[in-house]
């Protein structure tokens, strides 16, 4: 009497689930990139970069609006960003997941910590308007870092060490897992280099160039079928 040998049957996968919907994900990206850029614009109107004590006095006392306006601005665009950044590399990691992990949990960090950054700016912006120049010492050791507090270092580390390496890793999940085209992640690394290692050019913005980079993940989002995205 002969056996037939059972053959195990062939192992079925499933897409790994994307939790954010495709329009959220391209909706929030580029409106999140938006609200950024237009940050910065009115960070650099507020106080032209000088980060002196007495940089700080003039801009609360002449244009402090525009320094609540512009850490708003931040405050309402970071979650929009890291929505829209999730959902992108939830689609990349079915072919680099360990990238994409890594770019979702460093790119959280480094969001919470430039939510908070910023969120505590508009706080000490709106506390200090009303200020006379003479009352506006404790605000502006808070902001220029001589205040001896651990909160606005602590935020400020996690923010440039978790979105150095989120967007490192994001380029790299992108660009293994072909999910867009191949200039968004080589987009992604000119902006990390551009703002985090290239001295201030005055005349130019580099988060145009964040901007450029989210838009365009958009289009390729909104060009993504369900099907895709979705996995079914």
């Amino acid at each position: 009497m002969t056996t037939v040998e059972t053959l195990p049957a062939p192992l079925v996968t499933s897409p790994r689930p994307v939790s954010v919907g495709r329009r959220t994900a391209l909706v929030a990206l580029a409106v999140g990139a938006v609200f950024n850029q237009a940050a910065s614009v009115l960070a650099t109107m507020f106080n032209s970069g000088d980060t002196s004590a007495a940089g700080y006095t003039d801009a609360i006392d002449e244009r402090g609006l525009l320094g609540v306006l512009g850490a708003l601005a931040n405050v309402a665009g970071i979650p929009l960003m890291l929505l829209g950044l999730i959902g992108l590399l939830q689609y990349s990691g079915r072919r680099a997941p360990v990238a994409a992990r890594i770019g979702i949990i460093a790119s959280t960090v480094g969001f919470i910590g430039f939510f908070a950054m910023s969120a505590s700016l508009a706080a000490l912006y709106d506390l200090a308007r009303p200020l006379e120049p003479a009352q506006l010492a404790p605000v502006l050791a808070a902001l220029t870092g001589e205040s001896g507090g651990m909160a606005f270092p602590i935020f400020l580390v996690s923010f440039l060490l978790g979105s150095a390496v989120g967007m490192i890793a994001t380029a790299i999940a992108l660009w293994r897992s072909r999910s867009v085209p191949r200039w968004l992640p080589v987009a992604l690394l000119v902006f990390l280099v551009a703002d985090f290692v290239v001295p201030d050019l005055g005349w130019f913005d580099a988060h145009v160039i964040f901007v450029v980079f989210a838009v365009g993940a958009a289009v390729a989002i909104a060009r993504t079928p369900d099907r895709d995205w979705y996995g079914v």
